[in-house]
């Protein structure tokens, strides 16, 4: 494991230096290299070699973290181009002590600059027959298939690094990567946001390996449609494989879950392992709980109990730094731009949603159904003349703030309803209520 950790870390070192014999020294002839990003591919040591020394501008790498096992390794390091600085991580893999292949993430997709056209191959434009998400094809030279892009954020391939949601486990030489063998068309990879190692009860969780956060930000306030689940198990397992089924969020209910903060290091990265983002519903409408929950990996919050514009205003301090809010700044796990969704669950929050929305910092609305027509003094029916006039209402309200809606739902049939009433925060299945429902299912099959 000392040879492949000290191989990638020659590798860094001789870019920095650009000594070209030594850094091509370590690399296989057959090397591939990967930016998912651009959608770009190289394929040989002498394209790739080519690609490095005619690659334009003043550019620097210093490396942060490596971590490495028997056949592979990855690097954090900060890539600086012209005086701009970024965190980017580059995955290796090894054969016969050469480097064989190496994928580099970067914070944000991009188009790659021209010029270099020669050297790469591009990724290719849909194929409908994949299924209607997916927007871009990946084939090798022989047109083989061999990858596929699903969301704009996220991208379906065989990736030469992979983590399973028992995370890093410690060792001597800086951790140990162990293999992940799910199927390839069920993994995800996205743009990174690289965090630092953190331990958690005896393990090591590499968070933030592959953050959506940006993006799926973007996509929030620009009120796309988004999909999710919600998890009241607290393992990272479940939320994997929530997260692995090809949602865009996964939330933790901290409120009446089983999950509490301990757990989250290890679940968001989970989550983030499998292409979505991970967000938690906190306990209560309090400062400490909202912090807690950002500072330990979350990349959003659902704030419940939230009543009022003027408790609205406070919320949203609590997830924003000064000047904008009151946040203590030095979460290990923090991202930089987290997004608040307050939860409108009763007859007052209702009344005073106008005045919610028009808070600054308050990114959207999530109703809880369930809440608010205990609150109203109806039946929880989304076809009950009231609460069907109070979602109207909610609906009506976030339109014309121009603010993103979901109402929580536990199945699709009930989230398609909510999206053509033009919601956009579509939570389609709870991991508990998916268990129980199918395990009866099936079990009434059998005894059929």
């Amino acid at each position: 494991m000392g040879g492949n950790r000290e191989l990638a870390e020659r590798f860094i070192a001789s870019l920095e230096a650009r000594d070209w014999d030594a850094w091509a020294g370590l690399l296989h002839p057959d090397v591939v290299y990967e930016i998912p990003q651009s959608r770009e591919r190289i394929r040989g040591r002498d394209r790739y070699l080519r690609f490095n020394q005619d690659y334009p501008g003043d550019w620097h790498l210093r490396p942060k973290v490596t971590i490495a096992d028997e056949r592979h390794a990855v690097v954090w390091f900060e890539w600086r181009l012209d005086g701009r600085n970024d965190d980017a991580m580059a995955f290796f893999e090894f054969a016969g002590g050469l480097i064989t292949r190496v994928t580099d993430f970067w914070p944000e997709p991009y188009e790659p600059p021209p010029g270099r056209e020669h050297l790469v191959e591009r990724w290719l434009q849909p194929r409908a027959e994949l299924g209607e998400d997916v927007t871009e094809v990946l084939v090798d030279r022989s047109g083989s298939y061999c990858g596929r892009r699903r969301r704009p954020d996220s991208v379906e391939l065989t990736p030469p690094f992979r983590l399973p949601p028992a995370g890093l486990r410690p060792s001597a030489g800086g951790g140990r990567v162990t293999e992940d063998h799910h199927e390839p068309d069920r993994t995800q990879a996205a743009a990174v946001s690289p965090a630092p190692l953190v331990a958690v009860s005896g393990q090591v969780w590499f968070a933030g390996v592959m953050s959506t956060a940006a993006s799926f930000r973007s996509r929030l306030v620009a009120r796309e449609p988004l999909y999710g689940a919600w998890s009241v198990i607290p393992s990272p397992l479940s939320v994997r494989l929530l997260a692995a089924a090809g949602v865009d969020y996964v939330v933790m209910d901290l409120q009446h879950g089983g999950a509490v903060e301990a757990d989250l290091p290890a679940m968001t990265s989970a989550i983030r392992l499998a292409g979505a983002v991970p967000v938690a519903r906190v306990r209560y409408a309090h400062a400490a709980d909202i912090g807690r929950a950002l500072d330990l990996g979350c990349e959003g919050v659902i704030v419940p109990n939230v009543e009022s514009a003027a408790q609205a205003r406070q919320v949203a301090g609590a997830v924003r730094y000064p000047p904008a809010g009151y946040r203590s700044a030095g979460g290990v796990l923090a991202v930089t731009e987290p997004f608040c969704l307050v939860m409108a669950e009763s007859a007052d929050a209702v009344a005073d949603l106008d005045a919610t929305l028009a808070v600054d910092g308050v990114d959207g609305v999530y109703v809880g159904p369930n809440d608010l027509s205990r609150s109203l003094g109806c039946n929880l029916d989304l076809d009950d003349p009231v609460l069907n006039g109070a979602l109207q209402r909610v609906w009506a309200a976030c339109a014309a703030a121009g603010k993103p809606v979901g109402v929580h739902a536990s199945d699709g049939t009930t989230a398609r309803r909510h999206r053509e009433a033009g919601c956009t925060i579509l939570t389609t299945a709870v991991d508990g209520v998916a268990i129980t429902r199918d395990a009866a299912a099936q079990l009434s099959r059998a005894r059929a």
